[in-house]
């Protein structure tokens, strides 16, 4: 009788496991069932590199888009004292970066939105933060060259638009202008 128990002891252990294993793959493949990437956590210096290639003031409205935990935007509002607003999918990470901003009392300047950036309204935004994958960054260059007002400014972390030249190139970090 005890080995019975044990056995369904495992048994349900396993199972648990494995529905765990599931929903963690889940939500790593969800943004690419949308039009996104997984999330990949930016390094510290390639976050305080992404912030200076930027050039922020005060003034600026920062957006980024796949955002994950919200590491770039704190970093970016914590330094130049902009507003910013982050999309992504993935509610764990949203309520990750929104605690933050509570944390570093950021609230009044910073957002975090569940929601898909493609739906994202971008007129107002003179910096946009980006690590999406070749094929999203295809079809994100067109929307950002729809939708920016002329002079934002794009940091792109590793990956490049197809048809449109970077201003600066810094390793694997380009600023793009909008023309």
């Amino acid at each position: 009788m005890e080995i019975l128990f044990l056995l369904l002891g495992i048994a349900l252990l396993l199972f648990l496991g494995t529905l765990w294993l599931i929903w963690q793959l889940f939500w790593q493949l969800f943004p690419l069932l949308h039009g996104g990437g997984p999330f990949v956590p930016s390094q510290p210096e390639i976050v305080k590199k992404m912030v200076q290639l930027a050039d922020l003031s005060p003034t600026d409205v920062v957006y980024d888009l796949g955002s994950g935990d919200g590491r770039i935007l704190l970093q970016a509002v914590q330094t130049a004292g902009c507003r910013g607003v982050g999309y992504e999918l993935y509610p764990r990470l949203v309520k990750h970066a929104r605690e933050e901003t509570h944390r570093l009392n950021l609230g009044d300047r910073l957002r975090f939105e569940q929601a898909s950036f493609w739906h994202a309204p971008l007129g107002n935004a003179t910096v946009v933060f980006l690590y999406q994958l070749s094929s999203t960054m295809r079809g994100l260059e067109s929307k950002l060259l729809r939708e920016l007002p002329s002079g934002a400014k794009v940091v792109s972390n590793a990956f490049i638009f197809p048809h449109w030249a970077p201003a600066r190139t810094e390793g694997i970090l380009r600023l793009y202008l909008k023309p």
